[in-house]
């Protein structure tokens, strides 16, 4: 048997390019161990080519051993899976790399999602009797997003960080650069250093450069003139307008007793930025939406606002508080930290202006998702930046991004 030939690339099966290749050291370490002990698990063949262990191969060839070779034969299982299962455990990939792997497969799994679906569907509505359809179980049809099951399946990753990758590999294709995604796969870049890249793509001239002497005040809200105007707005507004006025939240893993500590943010100082930083009729994007007062202070000067909140409880009250004011800004329930899949491509806004949370200066709740809730203060910079990247990327020429304790 000529072993030699399935070396080559072109001999390797399709499905055996869905894991990355061995680095150099990798394949020393690879090389060195095979010398020592021999080829300890075959070469797998299918449709005459391999479809796993061409490291192996290629480690034979240089440590000159002799490599042993058995069929593949399915028994229920994909070639694809099969490919995942000897290599995900084997090999040591980093948490980018895993990442990058599972964003391969969520459409895969969003199709498969969908077909069970469809059959739930057509099972419950058959159940229902002649001309009379079950009204479907309110779990059927939800559970884990694609690239949740992406991320357990690969394992070792969250479904954040797949969500962060498909978010670049969408905004490079964008502007017409392939191959992101293969990079992180194979490790030529870490997910930070595509960030970088993309940003490049969309902001070539860091603001920095572009605004050299940035303008400076002292704003003092012990003033009368500032007192005096901020008890007008909270006449206007109610007293409801802080995380802990508007909500005790009762949801078991939103509660965190009170809420008494957390601040209210100042209508005088919104009032103050709207008229300073955006056009008039102009839209805002708010990533940390938490208390009300920004959304109806913009509101009632004729801004346009959209909020992202991750509480379903805080934004059904402060779409009440709206109501009763007839005032009409945006609040959408989601996670900011996948805000490019929230608000839709064609949006664009005028000014991001924000109260982020510091990490546990303040927590605003237990949930996992929550920032405030993260454990150590690496993961909350990187959830972080993650979103103000995400927000900046949506502002239009010649505008800001206002961040406010």
């Amino acid at each position: 048997m000529q072993w030699e030939k399935y070396c080559k690339p072109q001999n390797w099966h399709e499905n055996t390019n869905l894991v990355p290749t061995a680095n150099r050291t990798e394949l020393e370490a690879i090389t060195q161990d095979i010398g020592e002990h021999g080829l300890q698990n075959p070469i797998v063949l299918f449709e005459g080519k391999v479809l796993d262990g061409r490291n192996r191969l290629l480690a034979c060839a240089k440590a000159s051993v002799q490599p042993k070779f058995t069929e593949f034969h399915p028994n229920g299982i994909s070639a694809a899976d099969f490919v995942y299962s000897q290599n995900l455990h084997r090999r040591q990939l980093t948490i980018d790399q895993r990442a990058a792997l599972a964003a391969e497969l969520v459409p895969r799994f969003a199709v498969e999602t969908k077909k069970r679906q469809i059959e739930a569907g057509r099972k419950h509505g058959a159940e229902g009797g002649r001309g009379r359809k079950k009204p479907l179980p309110q779990k059927c049809g939800k559970g884990l997003t694609a690239a949740a099951r992406a991320a357990s399946f690969i394992g070792g990753v969250s479904d954040r960080y797949v969500e962060r990758v498909l978010s670049l590999d969408k905004k490079a294709r964008e502007r017409n650069k392939k191959g992101l995604l293969e990079k992180i796969k194979c490790g030529e870049l870490t997910i930070r250093d595509a960030e970088k890249i993309v940003d490049g793509m969309f902001h070539p001239t860091p603001l920095h450069e572009t605004f050299v002497a940035p303008p400076f005040t002292v704003l003092d809200a012990r003033k009368g003139y500032w007192t005096k105007r901020k008890d007008e707005w909270n006449r206007l507004l109610g007293s409801k307008n802080g995380h802990s006025q508007q909500l005790n939240s009762s949801q078991p893993d939103m509660a965190i007793g009170s809420f008494a500590d957390t601040s209210v943010f100042d209508p005088v100082l919104a009032e103050f930025v709207y008229c300073s930083f955006i056009p008039a009729g102009g839209h805002v994007l708010d990533p940390f939406a938490g208390e009300s007062t920004k959304g109806l202070v913009a509101a009632k000067l004729g801004l346009k606002y959209t909020g992202i909140e991750l509480r379903s409880e805080q934004v059904k009250e402060k779409r009440k508080q709206a109501k009763r004011l007839g005032l009409a800004p945006k609040w959408v329930q989601a996670d900011s930290a996948l805000l490019s899949s929230v608000i839709p491509d064609r949006e664009a806004y005028d000014l991001v202006f924000t109260s982020p949370p510091y990490y546990d200066l303040e927590i605003y709740s237990k949930a996992e998702k929550d920032g405030s809730s993260f454990e150590t203060y690496d993961a909350f910079i990187e959830w972080y930046v993650n979103i103000f990247r995400q927000a900046v990327s949506r502002l239009k020429t010649n505008r800001f991004l206002l961040t406010l304790a």
